[in-house]
């Protein structure tokens, strides 16, 4: 597993000490995790909302390009 080094506010660094030293890992990187889907959520949320809206279903999609092609 890759390591890195990271730096922390005295505030983050003390209440991590309250996690138990073999789970600190652990708990670090499912919060890291977490973050990251979180903020891959976001951009995709904001990307569909910028997106033009589209009517139909897709079986009506696939008729029509069908048609048109």
């Amino acid at each position: 597993m890759p390591r890195t080094n990271v730096m922390l506010s005295e505030e983050t660094y003390t209440r991590l000490q309250e996690i138990p030293k073999g789970e600190r890992s652990k708990w670090v990187d499912a919060a890291i995790a977490e973050a990251l889907r979180r903020r891959a959520v976001e951009r995709m949320d904001a990307r569909r909302k910028a997106a033009p809206s589209v009517s139909g279903t897709s079986v009506e999609w696939v008729r029509r390009n069908r048609e048109e092609h």
